[in-house]
């Protein structure tokens, strides 16, 4: 078992390395982002800013952790039905994630607006609301 691991050593641990440099790279980019883009954006008076900004930052994160698992496997010598399989899951997973963002913005937005409204529409928003929770989960299957 010790002579396989040391002869094969390194087509484990390149894919790791590379994996765990882009986790770091992610961390980075999610936390300096949001506020380099907020320090930027001080001027604008808008307040959806900071759901937007927020929601983009989260799908950053999620990309370059499904890039990072990517090219990991593609660096790893996974080959054949099960590199199509989890190449497939990770495509899914990615789609799951960006929907589940645009959810999230979409649904931020539409309660920073009614709350403005004087007189709140509660059962039409909450209806909107699932009917287009619905409308993703049909979309995701």
């Amino acid at each position: 078992m010790f002579e396989w691991f040391e002869k094969n050593w390194f087509t484990f641990f390149v894919p790791l390395t590379v994996f765990v440099s882009f986790v770091i790279l992610a961390f980075f980019i999610r936390f300096k982002f949001s506020k380099y883009i907020i320090d930027r954006l001080k001027s604008v008076k808008w307040a959806g800013k900071e759901i937007l900004i927020s929601n983009l930052a989260i799908i950053i994160f999620y990309s370059i952790l499904i890039l990072g698992v990517y090219t990991a496997v593609e660096l790893s010598p996974i080959k054949g039905n099960l590199y199509i399989i989890i190449c497939r899951v990770l495509i899914t997973v990615f789609l799951i994630s960006l929907t589940y963002v645009l959810f999230r913005a979409g649904m931020g937005i539409l309660n920073l607006y009614s709350q403005s409204i004087k007189k709140p529409l509660l059962k039409p928003f909450q209806r909107l609301k699932n009917a287009i929770l619905l409308l993703l989960l049909l979309l995701e299957f």
